[in-house]
């Protein structure tokens, strides 16, 4: 799930059916008098997370066919996509909505690929960031192999995102492991949060509403 930084929505996904046959989209908000489960926007969902504006009046989100759509949050039809299924594997958006970040396919092996793009709205300008091993006490990182779930901060001065690493600790084989990175936008710097550890997974991060 994920939620706006200005409106109290909330946009989250669950299956389509008892019989697991898909994922569909929900938004949950008080004012358009959603009830206790919701209201159903968008249906043919990739199991991914969603992303929300701070105002919460736009929601961008990948299709199971791995297509980018964004979406009205108060008005389901008005809804643009991009028309390139099979490119897109995740996405984020920052609150004031001057970035959008992906995670792209490689349409070739259907794999994602190891980097993020940041697309700047304001300037019409976009970057690509090679997603870096981290430097471990110990142990050998030999590849990021791609991110997955990612959200920016508060004030959109930091985007944060998981990523899987091909990694070899010093106690045994090479084995893949989740961990925690970052993106200051202004310098370009990427940063880790929390590093590959031994025996365990970490993803899945998300920044507080009021503040970094």
């Amino acid at each position: 799930s994920e939620q706006s930084f200005l409106a109290e929505i909330t946009i989250y996904l669950t299956v389509e059916d008892a019989f697991f046959s898909g994922y569909e989209m929900r938004r949950w908000e008080t004012a358009l008098n959603d009830g206790s489960f919701g209201r159903q926007i968008a249906t043919g969902i990739k199991k991914s997370r969603p992303a929300v504006d701070g105002s919460g009046d736009l929601a961008v989100f990948v299709t199971a066919a791995n297509d980018l759509v964004f979406i009205a949050t108060d008005d389901p039809s008005d809804r643009a996509e991009l028309g390139e299924p099979g490119l897109i594997h995740a996405v984020a958006t920052s609150p004031d909505s001057r970035y959008v970040s992906l995670v792209l396919r490689d349409t070739s092996t259907g794999l994602p690929v190891n980097e993020i793009l940041l697309i700047d709205m304001v300037n019409s300008c976009s970057k690509t960031y090679e997603l870096v091993a981290p430097v471990l006490d110990g142990s050998s990182v030999d590849n990021v192999l791609y991110a997955d779930a990612m959200t920016f901060s508060a004030d959109s001065s930091l985007l944060i995102y998981d990523a899987l690493s091909s990694v070899r600790f010093s106690s045994g084989n090479t084995v893949q492991r989740w961990s925690i990175s970052a993106i200051d936008p202004a310098s370009g710097r990427t940063s880790v949060i929390i590093p590959p550890l031994d025996g365990v997974d970490t993803g899945n991060p998300s920044f507080g509403r009021a503040g970094n």
